[in-house]
């Protein structure tokens, strides 16, 4: 019987171990996720306002990558490249 409980807390012990390595990665997943979600609403936001304001941001696979890897900021350098784009394009 104590070799059965010896092998219970042996199996717990590395059950713990592996979760417990296993959840920095989640966290940094979520971050990612929760910054992808943000970046996202932000640039739809801006696909809203933009032509009251007389603005469009583009959204294509690279403005959605940016805006979901790098959030809020990324969203906003893209509005200000194509602010500067179009400003040299007249």
């Amino acid at each position: 019987m104590s070799g059965e409980w010896a092998l219970w807390l042996v199996g717990l012990l590395l059950a713990y171990l592996a979760l417990s390595a296993l959840a920095e990665p989640a966290r940094y997943l979520v971050l990612l996720v929760w910054r992808g979600v943000l970046g996202y609403v932000a640039l739809t936001v801006l696909n809203l306002l933009g032509p009251a304001l007389g603005f469009h941001l583009p959204l294509n696979p690279v403005s959605a990558l940016v805006a979901g890897v790098l959030g809020v900021p990324g969203v906003v350098a893209l509005a200000i490249i194509g602010r500067l784009y179009a400003g040299l394009a007249v």
